[in-house]
């Protein structure tokens, strides 16, 4: 069973990660809304998902998001409409249809990739090097903790 020390710190560590993640949304959704190609960071994650998992089935796009299938639909149907992505069914099956980035949705990525780093580049500005250098190592070791498994 956890000490009451560790437990208040995970407690105080959820709230502060809470926190964070919701200020750096606020901070990507105003610098967004000044320019002129907006891309949400939602939209960033599934063309750079694309990029990487050629041909994805609309489930392996949901599971990724961690979100239900309907829900990734109705995302991907306004980036087909958008022109980042194309819908392409199987041509063993039917029934499956899988996604692909188009010529437009690769350039969106790197753009709104570009444009992410540099928000987070201005927030972590209140850091030191050393502390940006330990922030990475730690978050390098959660991200290992969850790829364990």
């Amino acid at each position: 069973m956890p000490s009451r020390k560790a437990k208040t710190s995970a407690e105080e560590l959820t709230m502060l990660l809470l926190g964070v993640l919701r200020s750096i949304q606020i901070h990507l959704k105003k610098s967004r809304a000044q320019d002129l190609r907006p891309c949400s960071p939602l939209q960033i994650q599934v063309l750079g998902y694309l990029q990487k998992h050629k041909r994805p089935s609309m489930k392996e796009v949901a599971d990724f998001l961690s979100i239900t299938p309907p829900s990734a639909t109705s995302i991907i149907d306004s980036m087909v409409d958008d022109g980042l992505l194309k819908r392409q069914l199987d041509a063993t099956d039917r029934r499956a249809t899988h996604l692909c980035i188009t010529a437009k949705g690769k350039s969106v990525l790197k753009y709104g990739f570009k444009q992410i780093t540099g928000c987070m580049r201005e927030i972590f500005s209140c850091l030191t090097d050393t502390e940006r250098r330990q922030m990475i190592k730690i978050y390098k070791k959660i991200f290992n903790y969850f790829n364990k498994s």
